[in-house]
């Protein structure tokens, strides 16, 4: 019953038109093009563009208007689009930095014996951990469908994880 009647609160928000949410963004303030803004906010989210159109508002509770003067839905997307740029640079330059420690770590394992040599426990320090670590390694293992993961478990029974 205490869910439902939340549920019927009358202080939780509505969801907002289109209307309403082109209003309450820079777009409402005359600068910008409605049908672009309306497709920003339906296809991107409002809450979304609201955390980039917060640089462009005044403190809130301040009298007055809610965004600074020449603040623009365009300078708002063009803001989103920024970081959505931004972020996938950063991804793309991680995902290098990634793959360059794998493979040294791998290499580093690989000079110790066979390829195996990361399944043997003394190598950790902590025993309980690279046990756990290792179960689930050979779940990762057995969903796989990765080529190199099928043609290990076609070719090799022994052992059941293939080389590092």
């Amino acid at each position: 019953m205490i869910i439902q009647d939340q549920l019927h609160d009358s202080n939780l928000h509505k969801a907002l038109t289109d209307d309403r949410r082109t209003d309450r963004s820079p777009a409402g303030e005359g600068n910008d093009d409605d049908a672009v803004a309306e497709y920003w906010l339906r296809h991107v989210s409002y809450y979304r563009l609201s955390a980039y159109w917060l640089y462009f508002e005044f403190p809130k509770g301040q009298a007055g208007p809610r965004f600074q003067p020449g603040a623009t839905f365009d300078n708002v997307t063009a803001l989103y689009d920024f970081d959505r740029i931004l972020r996938r640079l950063v991804m793309r330059g991680t995902e290098h930095v990634e793959v360059a420690l794998r493979g040294s770590w791998a290499n580093q394992l690989a000079q110790l014996g066979d390829g195996h040599a990361y399944l043997q426990t003394k190598l950790y320090r902590e025993a309980r951990e690279f046990r756990s670590s290792r179960r689930k390694l050979q779940q990762a293992v057995q969903r796989s469908s990765e080529t190199y993961i099928d043609h290990y478990r076609r070719t090799y029974s022994i052992p059941k994880r293939p080389p590092v």
